[in-house]
């Protein structure tokens, strides 16, 4: 039987969100990670989820140096990460994404 991590309750349920939020603050990757699929530039956000909790992700359409993306609304996906021909599935979990939204 699962639980809770935080509290221990077994009183758990599957609630889907619309998986939209804003950005609290991000990153400009510019150097690469040895076993990490992506590669520079890229940018990591700190996503609000409207409906509660954060993720952190890479933000596409990102990397623009000098860019402000906080307060910026998203979209967050979930995707294996392609890296040239080759599609890198997630270990023990999936790559985040978060796909900016119009205004």
């Amino acid at each position: 039987m699962e639980s809770c991590r935080i509290c221990a309750s077994a009183n758990l349920e599957v609630k889907e969100v619309p998986m939209t939020g804003a950005v609290v603050t991000f990153s400009e990757v510019v150097v690469g990670s040895s076993g990490y699929p992506l590669k520079p530039p890229y940018t990591l956000a700190l996503i609000k989820l409207d409906e509660g909790g954060h993720l952190i992700g890479v933000l596409r359409g990102g990397g623009e140096k000098g860019a402000d993306w906080v307060g910026k609304r998203v979209k967050v996906i979930f995707e294996a990460v392609a890296s040239g021909e080759k599609v890198i599935q997630p270990a023990p979990w999936p790559r985040v994404f978060a796909q900016m939204l119009s205004d």
